[in-house]
């Protein structure tokens, strides 16, 4: 798996919470937990947190959520996950997260990031009131990819390493000069979460996560070697 960049982990309250509930210690010390242990328990913080602040802006197509991220494949994908066809952007507890995705500022802001992952869109079908997805990203220092893939685990040709499971999907992809300084870490992981879930989802949750990769890529300017493709990417045989 993918290491993390030794860097204090910068999240909302929720997501630290659950976090250091996973890895079984306090805030003011214990253990240190590898970085599956940390991607899971992040990935869990995610769905325990309390529901978003409400909606932002008006509700709009697929194409034109998360700052136009979604590509016509990955639009499909999320209509097909929530049966809607228009959504609305979410905003997080925090009052500075009470704003509509912005591509270009979040790029800009990766860099110097010291969250093990930074929320980029929160999106839910329009009026529902609860997310249908959720997007962050992280930088990562290398890539480790187990050589057995879980039980429910779906492996698929995308970046250096991706795959889809339970109401998620995890794309590992190379970037240089996505990390601030000398210590540049080489690398961008993309953690999505879905509030539909099914093996049958599978496809659909890796196509949202790699077309949300591609647009930060392109943003980074390191779409060209990241490996990533467009439309839905084909899976890899025995993963």
């Amino acid at each position: 798996m993918p290491s993390v960049i030794a860097r204090p982990v910068r999240t909302a309250l929720p997501l630290l919470a659950a976090l250091l509930a996973a890895a079984g210690c306090s805030a003011d010390g214990g253990r240190e937990d590898s970085p599956e242990a940390t991607r899971e328990a992040a990935r869990a913080g995610q769905t325990q947190e309390e529901a978003p602040a409400g909606a932002i802006g008006d509700p709009v197509a697929a194409a034109e959520v998360c700052d136009g991220a979604l590509s016509p494949e990955a639009g499909a994908a999320l209509e097909g996950l929530t049966g809607a066809s228009e959504f609305e952007e979410l905003g997080g507890q925090e009052a500075g997260d009470a704003a509509p995705a912005d591509l270009a500022a979040f790029a800009d802001g990766l860099p110097a990031s010291e969250a093990y992952y930074e929320d980029f869109c929160v999106v839910g079908a329009a009026g529902a009131g609860e997310p249908s997805a959720r997007v962050a990203f992280g930088l990562r220092e290398a890539v480790d990819v187990p050589g057995t893939p879980g039980p429910r685990e779906v492996r698929y040709a995308a970046g250096d390493y991706a795959y889809a499971t339970d109401a998620s999907a995890i794309v590992v992809f190379p970037c240089a000069g996505a990390g601030a300084g000398p210590g540049d870490p080489g690398h961008v992981e993309a953690n999505l979460w879905t509030g539909g879930d099914s093996p049958a989802t599978r496809d659909a949750q890796i196509t949202l996560a790699v077309s949300f990769s591609r647009a930060l890529a392109g943003r980074l300017g390191c779409l060209d070697g990241a490996g990533l493709p467009e439309g839905v990417p084909e899976r890899v045989a025995g993963g």
